[in-house]
């Protein structure tokens, strides 16, 4: 965390502290008909400050974290609201490497690039002779891709319960029906749930596993083709064209047609090793600028659900936090923080027979610590704290109105 957000979170509880002395210095309530004795109130008023510095420091981390998304965790949901929350970032990674209608460039990874361009041309302000040449690399680039989407082999590692290693030259469309396949046994090990025997949640764990391992080596094998859009490295690209050269005197010079088809083999993979990227339109000036961000931000209007639900979560955390460690609309913002945790809760349920959340402490069955603390606030909503200590009661003094009554205990 930076020292602006240390600084900030520093302010924010000195803030707090402060103005809950002032509140309890103005305050003019009659201690004989107060409810609540003065360590009650201390606690109560501290739980309100904890989760408050709970979810602030949480929502100011995320929005310090320029890749955060909460797609990883919609995924992995579990339990009988999981397809809900799974629909949110939908399966981007397998829309990425599917062509699209009439085996088209797939759309999602049309989006994805079409973005970074745009910023890639916003950032460097490139002229429009530039943005045109830019315009035919990136049309290059989505060319060769969609070749090999369509038909080129990658030596793979097919998914198998014993050894030996199985490697097969499978072309994306292979990859994909292999995909399917694993996913289709996860649905079926996900299906036995709740069930509390040891041999379905192992059966559940391995297939989820390999699952997981296999979507690592399509992300892997699309972010290759994304990484060549936007660099080469300049020492690769000269050894590769020395290379170039001596194969094709090789070649050249080879009589016999096993020797040529191989040369021409070989020739074909070192020359599919050179690219040019959009970095080969800018000036010396321009390369000089600062460098690209390494994420580049969705703009607004072509988010999605996903960006949305990342955005309201992120500032969520961060507004409903400092509102419940400055005491402003105590009982609206408990309320609100309430079902926000209860969100998450819901995706991740500790419920009997179903997998346990991930990063857990311990072992949970129905509570848990998002639970305990959804139980807290709603307590929270039904005592006064803010017209305790906190904006609430500078608030009503302020304004000349009288504090509400509290609850009796």
């Amino acid at each position: 965390m930076t020292l602006v957000y240390c600084g900030f979170l520093l302010a924010l509880v000195g803030a707090s502290v402060g103005m809950s002395l002032l509140a309890l210095r103005w305050s003019n309530d009659d201690p004989a008909k107060d409810s609540y004795s003065t360590p009650a109130k201390f606690f109560l008023i501290a739980v309100r400050l904890a989760i408050g510095w709970h979810c602030l420091v949480e929502g100011l981390h995320k929005l310090e974290t320029p890749n955060w998304t909460s797609e990883n965790d919609l995924r992995r949901s579990y339990g009988p609201l999981s397809e809900v929350f799974r629909a949110i970032p939908g399966d981007r990674l397998l829309a990425k490497v599917t062509l699209g209608p009439n085996e088209s460039f797939p759309v999602e990874l049309d989006r994805e690039w079409q973005i970074y361009f745009d910023a890639f041309v916003a950032h460097y302000r490139l002229a429009p002779e530039q943005r045109d040449r830019a315009k035919g690399i990136l049309d290059q680039r989505r060319s060769d891709t969609l070749s090999f989407l369509k038909s080129k082999t990658e030596k793979v590692t097919k998914i198998a319960p014993f050894p030996p290693k199985d490697e097969r030259d499978w072309t994306m469309t292979q990859r994909i029906e292999e995909h399917e396949r694993l996913a289709k046994r996860v649905r079926e090990a996900e299906a036995k749930f709740p069930t509390s025997a040891g041999e379905a949640r192992a059966e559940w764990k391995k297939t989820k596993d390999d699952l997981d391992s296999w979507r690592g080596e399509l992300k892997k094998t699309i972010d290759a083709q994304t990484d060549k859009l936007k660099t080469i490295d300049a020492a690769f690209r000269e050894k590769t064209k020395k290379t170039i050269e001596e194969l094709t005197g090789k070649w050249k010079g080879a009589k016999s047609q096993a020797d040529i088809e191989k040369l021409k083999k070989q020739l074909d993979e070192e020359t599919d090793k050179l690219w040019e990227p959009l970095a080969d339109v800018l000036t010396s000036e321009q390369k000089q600028m600062p460098p690209m961000p390494t994420t580049v931000p969705t703009p607004v209007l072509s988010w999605r659900l996903l960006e949305l639900s990342d955005f309201l979560v992120k500032w969520s955390l961060v507004v409903l936090g400092a509102c419940l460690m400055l005491g402003l609309l105590s009982r609206t913002t408990t309320s609100l923080t309430a079902l926000l945790l209860l969100s998450f809760y819901l995706a991740f349920p500790a419920l009997p027979g179903w997998p346990e959340g991930p990063r857990n402490e311990g072992h949970y069955v129905l509570v848990n610590k998002t639970l305990i603390e959804v139980i807290a606030l709603l307590a929270l909503v039904f005592i006064p704290t803010g017209s305790w200590a906190g904006l609430d009661n500078l608030i009503c003094m302020c304004s000349g109105e009288k504090k509400e009554p509290e609850a009796q205990g």
